[in-house]
């Protein structure tokens, strides 16, 4: 009877989430790579941080992946788990975690080189800038320091076979610590990466189905802010539970989903502004006329990957600095033309349809559009 006794057992759970979340996170950070090796074979450096963000990520929930399959999830009574079991899952449960941690950092950095890319303003890239200092203090040397510098040796943080005599290891408070900085960072640029392009675009005459457009793109940020919210939360619960409280396995399956879904979460919000005019395109050939003309989306839809970008001699001068990894502010505003005034700032500009006419026809561009000639707004 005893041995065909069943015991709860969350891994399903687990390896539900940790496959979903694979799976739609590279799915994103595909789509986004092919659009941008479209635009320009050569990409940017966000391009590059994205990539090194999918690899880490994909490898970090391969290895609570792993974890899932080796016993996490079940409780203590379950007689599958052995202490070697345990400490085979703290070991993958740790290289996973941290794994993921990094992920965060390289999908923040691609968001901060998109950001600076579009070379809004001054004094909005000193606050990028500024928030990439952060980060690279807050997401990446802490943590590390969290995750091979605590104990002495190394694998006494996930190996419970040793003694308190046999190793030495910083206070449960600094581990705790770390988590609760690094979480508040990732909110706080999650609402700055949020908030400022849109803040700073309200000076730009853009059409409103464009604003909305571009504010949602940018307001996705704010979905990985609530899991950034409940996993410090559940990590403090959790580290008390590491040390004598019963069924840590079972509810450590909680703190691995949260972590999984954060870096993709991340990740996808990443991919989504270079991806902002491909989906528009998308739903202008999808969505009925009807319901495009009530958003305002009247404009026909590209039939070009080829961003049109407009430059001062500033701009141009700026762009043989940082070469074709200089991206497109078009990838992220559409079809609406734009310059860059003597500060670097953009300015919006006006189109004025040219057509010429004829006894019976009308003389169209390119794609069947009228040609157009752009001037700057006073």
């Amino acid at each position: 009877m005893a041995a065909s006794q069943s015991y709860p057992n969350r891994s399903g759970t687990a390896k539900g989430i940790n496959i979903t979340a694979s799976i739609v996170m590279t799915f994103f950070a595909i789509w986004r790579l092919i659009v941008r090796f479209r635009i320009n074979p050569r990409m940017g450096w966000s391009d590059y941080w994205i990539i090194l963000a999918l690899i880490t990520a994909l490898t970090g929930h391969t290895w609570l992946l792993v974890s899932a399959f080796s016993g996490e999830g079940r409780v203590d009574a379950d007689p599958y788990v052995t202490f070697e079991v345990r400490n085979r899952v703290f070991f993958l449960q740790h290289i996973g975690g941290a794994l993921n941690m990094y992920a965060m950092f390289f999908a923040k950095l691609s968001i901060c080189a998109y950001l600076l890319a579009l070379n809004f303003s001054r004094a909005y890239r000193y606050i990028i800038i500024s928030s990439i200092v952060l980060i690279c203090i807050c997401n990446f040397t802490l943590p590390m320091l969290s995750h091979w510098a605590a104990c002495t040796p190394v694998s006494a943080r996930w190996d419970r076979s040793f003694k308190p005599d046999e190793k030495k290891c910083w206070p449960f408070i600094v581990h705790t610590y770390i988590t609760y900085i690094q979480s508040t960072t990732n909110v706080l640029t999650d609402i700055l990466y949020a908030a400022a392009p849109i803040i700073y675009l309200r000076q730009v005459q853009l059409s409103t189905y464009t604003q909305w457009g571009v504010r949602l793109v940018f307001l996705a940020a704010l979905f990985g802010t609530g899991v950034s919210i409940a996993k410090p939360i559940h990590f403090a619960q959790l580290q008390k539970t590491f040390y004598g409280i019963p069924n840590f396995l079972y509810i450590s399956v909680t703190t691995t989903s949260l972590s999984t879904a954060e870096n993709s979460i991340c990740i996808i919000v990443a991919c989504l502004p270079p991806l902002r005019r491909t989906i528009d395109n998308l739903l202008k050939r999808t969505l009925p006329q009807s319901i495009l003309e009530a958003l305002g989306a009247t404009e026909t839809p590209s039939r070009s990957f080829t961003l049109p970008t407009f430059y001062t001699n500033q701009s141009q001068t700026a762009d043989s600095k940082f070469g074709s990894e200089r991206e497109s502010t078009a990838a992220i505003l559409g079809n609406e033309e734009f310059v860059e005034d003597a500060s670097g700032k953009i300015v919006k500009t006006t189109r004025v349809t040219v057509t010429r006419e004829f006894k019976d026809s009308v003389e169209f561009g390119r794609d069947g559009q009228s040609p157009t000639v752009d001037r700057i707004c006073p």
